[in-house]
């Protein structure tokens, strides 16, 4: 009995120890496992809208209206077979200038031409200028010779005349009373009329840009005392009042500029620049983008009346333009026919 029951507190001994020794089990939390995460997907980014290119689809005429019509109907032609419109404005500004304006054409050139064609680079210009203006990468120039234009009135004049009996009234500015009498000249030598008064035509009168009809018309009472069939008004001496004062003392008349309607019955023709055709050669280059061209302009017969200039004078005239126009007549030294 004493075995056994020293057996029984062994075993329980040794259950206790067993149990000593064990160790609690730690509640250690587990180490984090490092996962890659995914890479980031960024949202497209929107382009800021950018404005569509505005498209060059206008021509501008800069002139009063109506004042140079062979050249609004060619402008309006050349414009409507490119998909152009055709503005006229009186004038132009830096300010006003806009990306709309693929062309600007002045028949007379400004003298803001060249801050134009520097704020405007993707504009081309084509000015009309008797000057010795520079064309440039935007910019193409017309050039006049107003000597040729003087010259050839001076021509038509003695043609039309009876007697070479014509005057003229033109400006003090310039060498158009040089030129003018030249041409006269160059056709009909000392060009002494035959019938008393025995005088020399032509005859001139000039005044200062800007002067009144009144005093035109003192100067035509002056050049009358040579018994005069013929007179040439110039642009700067024309008006309704001196035109309707000529009219009336039954003139012959010609000029720079197409006249009002009242007056064509007494109107033989118009000598003036030839814009048109220089437009015409320097438009595909201009239309394309092409700047720095330059075109010699010629002198053109228009408003022909054919009951006061026939065709076979008007043919005559036409002749001696073209000789000059191939440098074959000098306006300042003709050789005398």
């Amino acid at each position: 009995m004493m075995k056994k029951t020293s057996r029984l507190w062994l075993m329980v001994l040794a259950v206790a120890l067993l149990a000593g020794c064990a160790r609690p089990v730690e509640n250690t939390p587990a180490e984090p496992v490092e996962t890659s995460a995914p890479p980031a997907v960024e949202s497209p980014t929107a382009e800021a809208p950018t404005p569509a290119s505005v498209e060059a689809k206008t021509v501008v005429l800069v002139s009063a209206s109506g004042a140079y019509p062979a050249m609004e109907a060619a402008l309006g032609e050349l414009a409507a077979e490119a998909g152009l419109t055709v503005e006229t404005r009186e004038s132009v500004q830096a300010g006003d200038l806009s990306a709309e304006w693929k062309v600007v054409v002045f028949p007379s050139a400004p003298g803001n031409l060249a801050e134009l064609a520097a704020a405007a680079p993707q504009t081309q210009f084509v000015a009309a200028s008797g000057a010795d203006l520079p064309a440039g990468a935007n910019v193409s120039v017309i050039r006049l010779r107003p000597e040729y234009t003087s010259f050839t009135a001076g021509y038509l004049g003695v043609v039309l005349a009876f007697d070479f009996r014509m005057g003229a009234l033109l400006p003090a500015e310039g060498t158009a009373a040089e030129t003018f009498v030249n041409g006269g000249r160059f056709f009909c030598g000392l060009c002494n009329s035959t019938y008393s008064p025995i005088v020399r035509f032509p005859v001139v009168s000039q005044a200062p840009a800007g002067t009144a009809a009144g005093q035109w018309q003192q100067a035509v009472d002056t050049l009358q005392q040579n018994y005069l069939y013929v007179m040439y008004v110039s642009p700067e001496a024309a008006s309704s009042e001196l035109l309707s004062y000529l009219t009336a003392m039954g003139y012959t008349l010609y000029g720079g500029q197409t006249p009002p309607d009242e007056f064509r019955s007494r109107w033989a023709a118009t000598v003036r620049e030839d814009l048109v055709t220089p437009l015409r050669a320097l438009w595909p280059g201009v239309i394309a983008g092409q700047g720095g061209q330059t075109v010699e302009a010629s002198v053109e017969i228009a408003d022909v009346n054919a009951d006061l200039l026939s065709a076979g004078r008007l043919e005559q005239v036409q002749k001696m333009i073209a000789e000059m126009a191939a440098g074959r007549i000098y306006p300042f030294n003709p050789p005398m026919e």
